[in-house]
C-alpha cells in the first residue's frame, strides 16, 4: 500500500477514479479533476484497495521511499529485480545415498563396420622352434591287402647235423619185416620250379603192419628233392618230391614202406 504521493497528477487521476467507483455516479468522474484536489491532500485511505493498476502510475516515478518497508513480495518484482535481489548460493549439501540401479536398456543396433586399416609392419622373426609334441594315438589297422604272388622256391639248404641218437626202445614182437616198393612218380619234362605234383605211395599187404618208410628221388636234367615222407594211414607210406631246378627231362620219386608180420 502506498504511504506517500509524489506526483499529484497521477494521484488526482486515481482519486477521481476511486471517487467515481465509490460514489457510484458518473457525475463525480466528470466534475473532479487534478485541479480540484489540493496537493498532498490525498492519503492511502482515500484510494480504494486493489483499485490502482500499473497503468495508473507513471513509469519510473515510484522510489523506494514510496513503498512501505516489508510490503513487497517476490511476485511484485520483475525478473531482473528478482535476480539482483537473489542471495548468494548456499553451501552444497551432503550427497544423498545412491538410488537403486535401473534396469538395463535394450542393446542398440550394431553400427556399420569401419574400413580396414593398413597392415602394420612385419614383426621380428620368431624364437627357436619349440619341442616336438607327444606322439598321437595309433590309428586303426587298415584292411589287409591282396595276397601277392608266390615267389620262386629258393635252393635247398645244406643238410643239418645228425641228431642225437634216441634211447633204445623196448624189444618188439616183430618176427619178420618186408619192404614194399611203391610206383615211381614223375615230375614231367620241364616242370616249374617249386612244383610238388610228383607223389608216390607204398602200401603194406593185409596181415602186416606198417612200421616205417622212406623215399628215393631219381635225378635227371630236372633236379628235385624230398618235400614230404610220412605215413598217410596205418598201412600206407606217402612221399612227395619238389622241383628245385627245371630241365628237359623229368625227375622221379619212389616211396618205400617197411611192413612187419
Amino acid at each position: 500500500m502506498l504511504s506517500r504521493i509524489r506526483k499529484p497528477s497521477v494521484l488526482l487521476m486515481a482519486g477521481a477514479l476511486a471517487l467515481c467507483l465509490g460514489a457510484g455516479t458518473a457525475t463525480a468522474a466528470t466534475l473532479i479533476g487534478s485541479g480540484g484536489v489540493r496537493d498532498n491532500s490525498l492519503r492511502s485511505i482515500d484510494v480504494k484497495n486493489t483499485t490502482l493498476r500499473s497503468v495508473d502510475v507513471k513509469n519510473s516515478t515510484l522510489r523506494s521511499v514510496d513503498v512501505k518497508d516489508h510490503t513487497l513480495r517476490l511476485a511484485d518484482l520483475t525478473r531482473g529485480a528478482h535476480s539482483r535481489l537473489k542471495g548468494e548460493t548456499g553451501a552444497t549439501g551432503e550427497t544423498g545415498t545412491a538410488g537403486a540401479t535401473g534396469s538395463q536398456g535394450e542393446t542398440g543396433a550394431t553400427g556399420e563396420t569401419g574400413a580396414t586399416g593398413p597392415a602394420g609392419p612385419a614383426g621380428p622373426a620368431g624364437g627357436p622352434e619349440g619341442p616336438a609334441g607327444p606322439t598321437g594315438p595309433q590309428g586303426e589297422t587298415g584292411a589287409p591287402g591282396p595276397t601277392g604272388p608266390i615267389g620262386t622256391t629258393g635252393p635247398a639248404g645244406p643238410a643239418g647235423p645228425t641228431g642225437i641218437q634216441g634211447q633204445t626202445g623196448p624189444t618188439g614182437s616183430i618176427a619178420d619185416t618186408t619192404i614194399v616198393t611203391g610206383s615211381p612218380a614223375s615230375t614231367g619234362n620241364k616242370p616249374p620250379v617249386g612244383s610238388t605234383a610228383a607223389t608216390s605211395t607204398a602200401t603194406c599187404p593185409n596181415g602186416t603192419d606198417l612200421v616205417s618208410g622212406g623215399a628215393l628221388v631219381t635225378q635227371n636234367l630236372t633236379k628235385a628233392a624230398i618235400s614230404g615222407s610220412h605215413a598217410s594211414s596205418d598201412s600206407t607210406w606217402t612221399a612227395t618230391a619238389i622241383v628245385v631246378t627245371q630241365g628237359r627231362r623229368a625227375a622221379s620219386i619212389t616211396a618205400y614202406a617197411v611192413c612187419a608180420s
